[in-house]
């Protein structure tokens, strides 16, 4: 409850998923060791959760961790068949989550790139510029020795320029304003 209430207050998500992870990992190991080999499977679902609440690489380790310490409550009691086949399939299962974690992490972060910038010219977006600008506010506030200057732009006329060059000029002249904005900032 007091990671549940952590998590909720400070929307820091993760020591409470590796926390969580190595809870519900460490109780299903030691369920195994206690009560036998028919609850094994239960590490089967708790192996993909780890994966969809906590860094891949810190997964992974908590998930091989789990599948080493379960050994010794399995082999005795399976056969090697068996052994092998559970093994493999924890394996498997690990590596798959592991890339499909990468994949999806990589989509999170393109997709955001997305939502923060103009597709065109690549810079930052209305949304971008309000959460940056707050930052830098609240940056101001802390550090008043520095100099600061902020400069607003604005291209007057710029449609008349779309109607008389055509829209493939003006996205150049954009692109090319916004390059040479970004070589001259800080």
């Amino acid at each position: 409850l007091g990671t549940f209430t952590y998590v909720w207050r400070t929307n820091k998500t993760t020591a409470a998923g590796v926390i969580l992870s190595t809870f519900v990992l460490g109780i299903i190991v030691t369920i195994i060791h206690l009560k036998g080999t028919s609850l094994l499977y239960w590490l089967f679902p708790t192996t993909l959760a780890s994966f969809c609440i906590m860094n891949h690489r810190t997964a992974s380790v908590l998930n091989l961790l789990a599948i080493f310490f379960a050994f010794p409550a399995i082999y005795p009691k399976l056969g090697l068949h068996e052994v092998i086949v559970i093994y493999s399939s924890l394996c498997l299962l690990s590596f798959f989550s592991y890339i499909f974690t990468i994949i999806n992490q990589s989509q999170r972060e393109q997709l955001s790139q997305l939502a923060e910038r103009d597709a065109l010219t690549g810079a930052l977006n209305r949304r971008s510029l309000d959460e940056n600008m707050q930052i830098a506010l609240n940056n101001f506030s802390r550090n008043h020795s520095r100099k600061k200057s902020l400069i607003i732009l604005d291209l007057d006329h710029f449609k008349s320029i779309n109607d008389t060059y055509g829209h493939s000029t003006g996205d150049e002249i954009l692109i090319r304003i916004a390059r040479l904005i970004r070589s001259n900032i800080r």
